[in-house]
């Protein structure tokens, strides 16, 4: 388009006059609303045809469709990420979540991708199965509490967060909830939550909200510094999470990952990695059953 434009303007001006000026100026206003046009619809013609097919790759799409999940743990060696499925949000997910890596400050990195068939959801209420209805849960932010997780340490369940709801002030001394703000598009929206954590106990979080017509992208990152027991174990903004659902027509892609930042001794080490592991595991579950 642009070189027609220009091919079109030096034609014109070879020809030097008025009127053929005026009628230049009249046509190029129409040619750069049809072009425009042309690009809108066919952004809407993608975002209506989002296939799982089309936004994986061929290596995931083989091990997510019979399993219907699939886990990547980075490592020293492993650090680059290889589950993200590449739609709008897929560079945002990446930069936010997994941008600060690097081998030599490595603390625990994994991504998470399930495949939820809509029909084994369908069922158990009357809400859409569709963009609108994930928001409203994901910003649910009251309804995580009793959120349950298996320990691996203690191999039984338990409650994750024991308490959970929006705040207005996340530098208050005493935090009273405020209602949750799960109304209309969460496009841009921005909230602060307080969790009381099974294994960091009370803390606050900064979490930012994205949303189009196929896909919700949560993004969450710890406001106030996380202590496991006596210990300051990760610094405030050192531990970034994502959720990102994905509307592929008659199923959900459901992706989750984080990173957390931190230095321990070997032993703690593990147990706030099986934390980590596990709270992945917990979120997805306790999505999947709101419906």
């Amino acid at each position: 388009m642009k070189f027609f434009l220009k091919m079109r303007f030096c034609n014109k001006a070879a020809n030097l006059n008025f009127h053929r000026q005026m009628k230049f100026q009249f046509y190029l206003p129409r040619v750069i609303f049809f072009a425009l046009t042309i690009f809108v619809f066919a952004e809407n013609l993608f975002a209506e045809n989002l296939e799982r097919q089309k936004i994986l790759s061929p290596l995931v799409e083989e091990f997510l469709f019979p399993n219907d999940e699939i886990s990547h743990i980075f490592s020293e060696n492993d650090f680059e990420a290889k589950l993200i499925p590449q739609t709008q949000f897929a560079d945002l997910i990446k930069n936010f979540v997994f941008g600060k890596i690097a081998p030599e400050k490595m603390g625990f990195a994994e991504e998470k991708l399930y495949r939820l068939p809509k029909s084994e959801i369908e069922n158990k209420n009357a809400a859409a199965l569709d963009t609108s209805t994930v928001s409203k849960i994901m910003r649910s932010i009251s309804k995580m509490q009793g959120m349950q997780y298996f320990s691996r340490s203690r191999k039984s369940w338990d409650e994750l967060y024991s308490q959970a709801f929006r705040v207005e002030n996340p530098d208050a001394n005493d935090f009273s909830a405020a209602p949750d703000l799960n109304e209309g598009d969460a496009n841009g929206l921005e909230i602060f939550a307080f969790l009381n954590d099974h294994t960091f106990g009370e803390s606050v979080y900064k979490i930012s909200y994205k949303q189009n017509q196929n896909e919700f992208l949560m993004l969450m990152e710890n406001y106030s510094a996380l202590t496991y027991g006596p210990v300051k174990a990760v610094k405030p903004g050192d531990l970034k999470m994502c959720v990102c659902v994905i509307d592929c027509g008659d199923e959900f892609l459901f992706y989750i990952g984080n990173y957390a930042e931190f230095k321990m001794i070997s032993a703690l080490k593990k147990r706030l990695n099986n934390s980590f592991e596990a709270r992945l595991e917990a979120i997805y579950n306790w999505f999947k059953n709101q419906f």
